[in-house]
């Protein structure tokens, strides 16, 4: 007969093995949970962080708009005044023609009286005559003078507040 050998191997370090390869798996499917529950996370992060980009761009596009409606307000308020320049230019301008046409039918006026007063003084002989056709011919080249010269600072008038205009339309388009 054989002789079987035996052994005798403590069980207690078997089961510390065992129980702590049972632990490791423990750890491990805790693990791998919560692995999965930080992958669900970080999906979720990625569509926050989606939602934020386009609220960023929202923001970005608002923010541009109201630059561009500042620039316009800006450029408004840059065109009112440059308007506002020229209207007082052109009112200074008819003020000063209007002052030289007073003046100028001022003159006349006195003319006029000074050739009327003249007039009656005047005897009725054919010289005097003459003299008084003289001086009214003389008033009549004056008055006409008169109305060319306003006539011209009138055009000249228009043409500088059309050229104001012209320019303020073209500087604020």
């Amino acid at each position: 007969m054989s002789e079987e050998v035996y052994e005798i191997v403590p069980v207690s370090p078997l089961r510390k093995l065992r129980d702590r390869e049972e632990k490791i798996e423990q750890q491990q499917e805790q693990l791998r949970r919560e692995v999965d529950e930080i992958k669900d996370v970080l999906k979720d992060v990625l569509v926050v962080s989606k939602v934020y980009k386009s609220i960023d761009e929202l923001v970005e596009t608002i923010v541009g708009m109201l630059r561009s409606h500042q620039k316009m307000l800006e450029e408004i308020a840059e065109s009112n005044e440059s308007l506002s320049k020229v209207l007082k230019e052109a009112l200074d301008k008819i003020s000063e023609y209007s002052e030289k046409t007073y003046k100028s039918v001022m003159e006349l006026y006195e003319a006029l009286s000074k050739a009327a007063e003249e007039e009656e003084e005047v005897e009725t002989s054919e010289k005097g005559v003459e003299e008084k056709v003289d001086k009214i011919l003389s008033a009549q080249r004056s008055l006409k003078e008169l109305l060319e010269r306003l006539e011209e600072r009138i055009d000249k008038l228009e043409k500088y507040i059309k050229e104001k205009q012209s320019k303020l339309e073209l500087g604020g388009s």
